[in-house]
């Protein structure tokens, strides 16, 4: 398989740069003046004409004066009619404007804080269609083998405005959540995101799959996959005691099938395990097949049809399926607030990948993951940076002779928030032990136990680099800004230099700026043992025989070090 999960996007994409939409960035006065409350999407999709058509409605609360009222929706589709209302008064209709990306809808006079904003936008047209899904989004239709339609969306570089009007930042979640009423025809299966609240059939042939979530979501994550599905279902009860059947919608009833069905499960327990519960069992865990790779849309996860080639080849696990189910908890449950924090949704995702090969296979099978994702280690940008990023700007590739040594290993990715991340993160086990970092990992992902109880949506919330700080700061009862401030903050990676002089050894940390790095180094001592050394200022000398050969330093490794 070609480079089953590379991230190329400026790249592989085969539109050039200024045909690439964009989603996040700074928030525009407009926009920072309301907060999404929830979003009704009704739309019809005619597959043949890959054409959709509807209305969606979003109702917000105002935080400060608003003096109109500003939205994002694709040049692509067509704005119809837009009505506003106030507070309890009906909806009338607005006066709007339509271009560039945004749609800008007037406000008879200035709206205070504090006030309910409804607004409904009436639309359509042939949404773009996905160039590289699902790295380059947009709509994907294709036909099943017997000729079927068979379409999915994904925008997670682009935004949710590719397909309807919204408020298209990370830090807005609606936190009601979405509905989402859509009309398809009728021999075709509708899987969206959250529960099925019902179905009407009509007499055009046509049939409505009526889905609604609990709580928030992401707004990337909202999605709607068609086809004539087949459902395969495992029982599988999750660690909170409630019975949640796991769910693959696939195209063919096939023993590949079958197998990912059971991984799913056993996925589903290792992470649980880790984590906490499963955190939208309110609604479902469900895994569909689409035209697409790959994408970690809420209880509807994207995965293509199971084959062996996507699976691990040591231990024959469908790891990508692992990766987009651990967004339920790093990307969905814990979700950053700003794309320049990109890396608490996929370096913990590789991370966990890591602790998973341990988990079932073993040490040694959990060093050969971290391994093929070193040549992905590009070092050119921070892996958190401290200003603003839109989606593009942390995709990024700065070098592009980097990028192809990187994509010649299938999990690579041509940013650090990926392989990097991981790394990082498991640098942080080795530095704080395993009896304080796991119980962080798992308050990082729930803060108490109560939360892990919660199911409608309060379980949520959204989160930066300097939270993570805090929280491992305290949890390894130590400032630890020295060990983001290197690894996260600035892209170089710290060397660890030797000298001898006689019987004396010295080690210490070479870092960019001569940043504080007081990492801890083990090394295997004279008599075979493994010494840890405390690097206080960064440095330490120690008594070693002159005549001895240089100490195997980080036997285990667990340090994300530049080469010696």
């Amino acid at each position: 398989m070609r480079n089953v999960l590379l991230l190329s996007l400026a790249l592989a994409s085969p539109v050039g740069a200024a045909a690439l939409s964009d989603t996040g960035g700074p928030l525009s006065a407009d926009q920072a003046a309301y907060d999404v409350l929830a979003y009704d999407l009704d739309l019809a999709i005619d597959p043949e004409a890959q054409r959709l058509d509807g209305t969606v409605t979003m109702e917000a609360r105002t935080v400060r004066a608003l003096r109109r009222l500003e939205l994002d929706l694709d040049d692509r589709l067509q704005v119809t009619s837009v009505s506003l209302g106030l507070d309890e008064s009906s909806l009338r209709p607005a006066v709007f404007r339509h271009g560039d990306g945004k749609l800008w809808v007037e406000v008879p006079e200035p709206v205070a804080a504090d006030r309910r904003l409804r607004v409904a936008v009436q639309y359509g047209g042939q949404p773009r269609v996905a160039p590289n899904p699902p790295w380059d989004g947009g709509f994907t239709w294709k036909r099943t083998a017997s000729g079927q339609p068979w379409f999915g969306v994904s925008c997670q570089a682009d935004g949710a405005d590719l397909w309807w009007p919204a408020k298209d930042h990370p830090s807005d979640e609606p936190e009601r959540g979405v509905a989402l009423h859509l009309r398809v025809p009728a021999d075709l299966t509708v899987i969206s995101n959250g529960r099925l609240v019902g179905t009407d059939d009509h007499a055009d042939g046509t049939r409505t799959w009526h889905w609604r979530t609990t709580g928030a979501i992401n707004l990337y994550d909202v999605t709607v996959n068609a086809a004539p599905f087949v459902e395969l279902t495992v029982p599988y009860t999750s660690v909170a005691g409630t019975a949640l059947p796991i769910t693959r919608w696939a195209l063919e009833d096939t023993p590949e099938e079958r197998l990912l069905l059971t991984q799913l499960a056993d996925f589903a327990a290792f992470l649980e395990g880790e984590l906490g519960p499963y955190p939208f069992r309110a609604d479902k865990l469900n895994l569909v097949a689409t035209p697409y790779l790959a994408m970690e849309h809420q209880t509807a996860v994207a995965y293509a049809p199971a084959d062996a080639e996507h699976r691990d080849r040591q231990h024959g696990y469908h790891w990508i399926a692992l990766h987009e189910l651990t967004h339920e908890w790093w990307g969905n449950l814990v979700t950053a607030s700003d794309w320049r924090d990109l890396w608490l949704h996929e370096g913990f995702d590789g991370f966990m990948e890591v602790l998973y090969a341990e988990r079932r296979f073993g040490e040694e099978a959990a060093r050969r993951v971290l391994e093929r994702f070193r040549p992905a280690l590009l070092n050119q940008q921070p892996v958190a940076p401290r200003s603003e990023r839109s989606m593009r700007q942390v995709f990024r590739t700065l070098d592009p002779a980097l990028h192809a040594a990187a994509s010649q290993n299938p999990r690579a990715m041509d940013i650090d928030a990926y392989a990097k991340g991981a790394w990082v993160l498991h640098s942080l086990r080795g530095l704080m032990g395993d009896e304080r970092f796991f119980p962080m990992l798992r308050r990082w992902a729930y803060p108490s136990a109560e939360m892990e109880k919660i199911t409608d949506g309060r379980q949520c919330r959204l989160v930066s680099t300097e939270d993570l700080l805090r929280h491992a700061s305290e949890a390894a009862g130590r400032d630890l800004a020295w060990f983001f401030e290197v690894y996260l903050r600035q892209p170089e990676l710290p060397r660890l230099r030797s000298s001898r002089q006689g019987d004396e050894l010295t080690l210490w940390w070479e870092t960019a700026g001569d940043l504080p790095f007081p990492m801890p180094v083990e090394i295997v001592g004279a008599a075979g043992e493994v010494v840890r050394l405390g690097m206080e200022d960064g440095r330490v000398t120690l008594p070693w025989p002159a005549d001895l050969a240089a100490p195997v330093v980080d036997p285990r490794g667990r340090i994300l070090r530049a080469a010696d």
